[in-house]
């Protein structure tokens, strides 16, 4: 996994030691992902992150970098003090900024400019993060947000037909179609887990599994690790 990194930065190219490869670009770092070229904007907050909003540098920034990806990224680097009033300090001073406004410019960046914020503690955590937004990118699939539907039914109350079959695509591998075809053979809960574990209870073996039509190896492997609780080995 290789980070590009703007030959300018120097301090982030040794972060990320053997990750890292310099090279000059027209941004401070550069993701190569399976969803293409991700470019990244380090700012260290609030010195850089806020001259680069007053001279307009930023807003150029994000511009080109939308011109790249979809997923243009501006990393906020460390995190100011704010006085009882919820002024920025400054120079030991309190400032013109506030938390509100602070807050206000991210919205803007993100609702309107379309470049997305991420925070780091220092440049060993930015690397880190950069390795971290590698990785997310190049994972073909996110199911962070899906959750198993409830169960449907075409009754008031569901059939005990109806809740085997739901408990049964509790199971890796097993949908509406499998869950059907397993019912069909072991009418009840009882049956399907006495041909997997035996007459009397013991190590879970799925041999018997692999008897029905299209029950592969992977797919009972999967059901048998989740019974012995190895939830590890099928996610």
């Amino acid at each position: 996994m290789v980070v590009l990194v703007n030959s300018g930065e120097l301090e982030l190219a040794e972060a990320l030691g053997d990750n890292g490869f310099s090279l000059p670009l027209n941004c401070d770092a550069m993701l190569i992902t399976k969803r293409g070229y991700i470019p990244v904007e380090r700012k260290h907050f609030p010195g850089d992150f806020l001259a680069s909003v007053t001279d307009g540098r930023l807003a150029s920034q994000c511009s080109e970098m939308r011109q790249i990806s979809p997923f243009p990224i501006i990393i906020k680097e460390g995190h100011g003090q704010f006085d009882i009033q919820g002024n920025l300090i400054l120079n030991r001073k309190p400032s013109r900024w506030t938390r509100k406004g602070i807050n206000n410019l991210r919205r803007s960046l993100e609702y309107m400019e379309r470049c997305f914020i991420e925070e780091t503690e220092g440049v060993k955590d930015t690397a880190d993060r950069l390795l971290e937004l590698q990785e997310y990118f190049d994972n073909p699939k996110h199911i962070s947000l899906r959750a198993r539907p409830p169960l449907d039914t075409e009754w008031l109350v569901p059939s005990s037909t109806e809740k085997y079959m739901y408990w049964l695509q509790g199971f890796p591998g097993i949908k509406v179609s499998r869950a059907k075809t397993i019912s069909d053979k072991y009418p009840n809960p009882t049956d399907f887990l006495s041909d997997i574990y035996g007459v009397r209870l013991g190590e879970p073996n799925g041999e018997k599994l692999k008897e029905i039509n299209r029950f592969g190896d992977k797919l009972v492997n999967g059901i048998v690790e989740l019974l012995r609780g190895h939830i590890d080995k099928i996610i």
